[in-house]
């Protein structure tokens, strides 16, 4: 599935940048709660969600993406 596989790529960058999660939910606009949901694929990554996500990480969203 396409956003479980969305969900694992924004978890590995942001555990191996090191980045915590209450600064992201803060970023996001979301709970802690809700951030570790999304970030453990138990939640759908909306679209606006993963465009704030990628600015705050720097990156493309096409690199989020399958191949």
């Amino acid at each position: 599935m396409k956003s479980n596989n969305q969900a694992e790529k924004i978890k590995d960058v942001i555990d191996s940048r090191g980045i915590k999660s209450k600064f992201l939910a803060g970023k996001l606009g979301v709970s802690e709660a809700m951030f570790s949901y999304l970030k453990n694929g138990q939640r759908r990554w909306q679209p606006e969600q993963v465009d704030k996500i990628c600015l705050v990480l720097n990156m493309e969203r096409k690199d989020l993406e399958c191949s």
